[in-house]
């Protein structure tokens, strides 16, 4: 058994309401996507209201950059238009000839436009023969020109690598880029291990999504192997997004308790905290270890086999060997589903474990951690070990070792962030089976394994809608009946076994677990169906095909004609192959 509920430290994630997606739904295989917070873990509390609206800031960057080349291009541009000037006039005073040698000045006008391209270096010819006084005066006027026209270039070619100038400009760019989007988006803050996996998440849906951070190092090369909590950044986005746009679902990470009291002030849709649902995780597993390997199973990638189930493990004493937030949030977890629990600071040395029936391992040094779990399966070759791994960079040590649990952050936050905000109905699913028996899900385990076979299924949500289901729309619509078992038959037809489960029916703001066969379906209905591929293409097939809808839900296909039957047989026979 292997969990790696895991967060870096990405902050916070906001999103506009988005578009909705039918697809197969799925949370990696590598971690156990949390359940619903305890209830001792979060008691009501008054909430932060705001009390004017506030129109969200929408100016240009523009402004900025305009006023940083200003600013800084102030005292070049007065040089050139001072000596543009003094040329200019300099040189309409100067007495010169025509072509014809008559005496004549040149006119201010004239003087400008000689000196507009002469002082520039750009050069063509003389208007009038010059006399040597005005020739003299054009060659003071260009080398002053070239001076001036240097300085300028080198304070403009300067404030181009200036980093306030780069910041102005990027912002300029990203605000150009937000707005350009047309369709809703995610905004993911912090691009941090968890802020990447979220990213890839929702990049894999189809989901439109913006990161920002606030260390450009991670923006620029879009890879960052740790990241730490920062809370006042995160509060500050989360404080942002209640109070000017409350309507938005945002959810934030925090590894402190404090913090996390301050966060749910602002009514947040959750504040993740990966050392306190680690801690429940490990709890569902010593006290309902059949809920959480079907958890386990259900939620792994498509074809895993059947997790090994281990039980037991409540009776006897359980050591934690660390120190921090981490080493609290467990023991308190552990002591309060009142089981006999120690907790041995490191710095006291390599803990006995003889007695013991777990082994919790959660320094904030990897090798540490792996080295004291290694020393401790020697001693006792039936401890439940449990490590923590604080960065990716060991993620294939902790694979060889094959320890029984492993805590990592990151994969915790992110799954539960994606599962949130892309799958709404199978993170309920997820908090409604964690709160089962094990005989319940002892029961649901048999008969996912008696219709999908003994690897995972997949999973997939199905509104009951025009857009997803239009064929048994218009069938309700016309008064026709179709119960949930005819439904996932597909068009294999009635009376047919089928290769998908029901996992879950939400109808009108109630959900029903595992709901009867003999449901009559509704317009509105949103199911999570588990199920195999098959099962998924004949159920494609009946939400599109009225014909096919009306012989699952009456036993004959409407309109028989010899040309239908030989189309059916055609179909049947493909099928076959």
């Amino acid at each position: 058994m292997r969990w790696s509920p895991t967060l870096s430290p990405s902050c916070c994630w906001s999103s506009k309401p988005h578009r909705s997606v039918t697809a197969d739904l799925k949370l990696s295989s590598c971690a156990l996507s949390p359940f619903a917070e305890r209830p001792w873990s979060r008691p009501d509390r008054a909430r932060v209201s705001r009390r004017h609206v506030v129109n969200v800031p929408d100016d240009s960057a523009n402004t900025d950059v305009i006023f940083i080349l200003m600013r800084r291009l102030r005292l070049p541009l007065i040089i050139l238009v001072c000596i543009l000037t003094i040329a200019t006039f300099g040189m309409s005073q100067i007495d010169g000839v025509d072509f014809d040698g008559n005496p004549r000045r040149l006119t201010v006008f004239e003087s400008f436009y000689f000196m507009s391209y002469t002082a520039a270096t750009v050069g063509y010819t003389e208007l009038f023969p010059y006399t040597s006084a005005q020739r003299m005066w054009v060659t003071a006027s260009i080398y002053a020109g070239v001076l001036g026209w240097a300085f300028a270039l080198g304070t403009f070619f300067s404030i181009l690598g200036d980093q306030t100038f780069k910041d102005a400009l990027g912002l300029q760019r990203f605000r150009r880029a937000v707005h350009r989007i047309n369709e809703p988006f995610h905004i993911v803050a912090g691009f941090g291990n968890a802020g990447r996996l979220v990213s890839n998440g929702l990049n894999n849906l189809g989901h439109r999504f913006v990161v920002i951070d606030s260390q450009r190092s991670r923006i620029d090369v879009l890879t960052a192997d740790q990241l730490e909590s920062d809370p006042p950044i995160n509060l500050a986005v989360l404080m942002s997004a209640h109070l000017l746009r409350p309507e938005l679902s945002v959810i934030a990470r925090s590894g402190q308790q404090d913090a996390e009291e301050q966060m749910y002030a602002f009514d947040p849709d959750a504040v993740i905290n990966p050392y306190d649902r680690y801690g429940g995780y490990l709890v569902l597993a010593l006290q309902r270890p059949i809920t959480h390997q079907l958890l386990t199973w259900v939620l792994a990638a498509n074809g895993s086999e059947m997790p090994p189930r281990r039980e037991g493990l409540a009776a006897g004493k359980w050591i934690i060997y660390g120190d921090g937030e981490f080493a609290q949030e467990v023991f308190s977890d552990l002591t309060r589903a009142e089981l006999e629990v120690v907790i041995v600071n490191p710095a006291d040395g390599v803990p006995d474990v003889t007695d013991a029936v777990g082994l919790v391992v959660g320094t904030s040094v990897d090798t540490d951690n792996l080295s004291t779990a290694s020393r401790a399966r020697l001693s006792n070759p039936d401890l439940f070990v449990a490590v923590r791994q604080r960065t990716h960079t060991n993620a294939l040590l902790l694979e060889a070792l094959d320890f029984d649990s492993v805590f990592s952050p990151t994969d915790l936050v992110a799954q539960e962030v994606l599962a949130r905000l892309t799958t709404p109905h199978l993170w309920r699913f997820i908090t409604k089976v964690a709160e089962q028996e094990d005989a319940w899900s002892e029961e649901l385990i048999t008969r996912l394994e008696a219709t999908c076979g003994s690897r995972s299924p997949r999973i997939r949500r199905l509104i009951v809608n025009e857009v997803e289901a239009p064929a048994v729309t218009r069938w309700l619509r016309g008064g026709g009946k179709l119960a949930l078992g005819e439904l996932v038959s597909g068009s294999s037809g009635p009376n047919t076994p089928t290769a998908a489960v029901v996992l879950m029916m939400a109808r009108n703001g109630e959900d029903v677990l595992t709901p009867a066969d003999d449901i009559q379906v509704r317009e509105g209905d949103v199911l999570l169906i588990a199920g195999r591929s098959v099962a998924f293409a004949d159920l494609d097939e009946l939400l599109r095909q009225d014909s096919t809808v009306a012989f699952v839900a009456t036993g004959e296909y409407p309109d028989d004609t010899a040309v239908w039957r030989m189309i059916r047989r055609w179909s049947e026979r493909r099928k076959a192959s």
